[in-house]
């Protein structure tokens, strides 16, 4: 088993773990040719990649917790050039799906963008730009008051699969052959590809 820093995520250790002889196992199981080093490789690869987003995401706050988080940013009145930095830094933390509202809302209000605004808010602090930034929260966290539900799909299995595809076929497995395997490597691993081949096929031709 392997573990090894990636420049990638700002020196992050990234857990590229898996079970090495099951995998060389499987391996020779459908072929003697099969050259398991740019395989593990990349299954490696992919272990790093899929652990890393599984970890960031289950960081994230869940969707039942985004009012939350825009009620507690303040807009202070009179707003301060320290006050603006500390709300570009707030605001910016955000999930991706409410700064998309907050873009929303103030877009159809003003016209105006949220990094323009904040911009506008950080170079010469103002009563009026705070105003409308305040009221853009507020009409975002009534909003979010009724969001509901789980964060979105996990990491995509299908450009891990992919890879293992390609190298693979690069060995001369015929591509069906190459796609079960590559699913059965993945899934070995802890990815969990699905065992249909039409589904397989759909995900190699993404």
């Amino acid at each position: 088993m392997t573990k090894r820093k990636t420049v990638e995520f700002k020196g992050a250790w990234m857990d590229g773990r898996m079970p090495d002889a099951l995998v060389i196992t499987r391996l020779r199981t459908e072929s003697a040719t099969i050259d398991p080093a740019p395989v593990l490789a990349a299954l490696c690869r992919s272990m790093e990649l899929w652990r890393f987003d599984q970890k960031r995401q289950a960081a994230e706050p869940e969707p039942a917790e985004w009012a939350g988080l825009v009620a507690a940013i303040a807009v202070d009145s009179p707003v301060t050039h320290e006050g603006a930095l500390l709300l570009t830094r707030r605001i910016g933390a955000l999930p991706a799906q409410v700064l998309a509202w907050i873009d929303t809302a103030l877009f159809e209000d003003r016209r105006i963008g949220r990094v323009q605004l904040i911009a506008r808010l950080t170079e010469s602090p103002n009563d009026q730009d705070a105003q409308v930034l305040r009221d853009a929260l507020e009409r975002v966290r009534v909003f979010l008051e009724n969001v509901r539900g789980k964060r979105g799909p996990r990491h995509a299995v299908g450009p891990h699969l992919r890879r293992v595809v390609a190298l693979l076929v690069e060995q001369g497995i015929p591509s069906v052959r190459a796609r079960v395997l590559a699913a059965d490597l993945l899934r070995l691993c802890g990815i969990p590809a699905p065992e249909g081949r039409s589904q397989l096929a759909a995900l190699v031709r993404e």
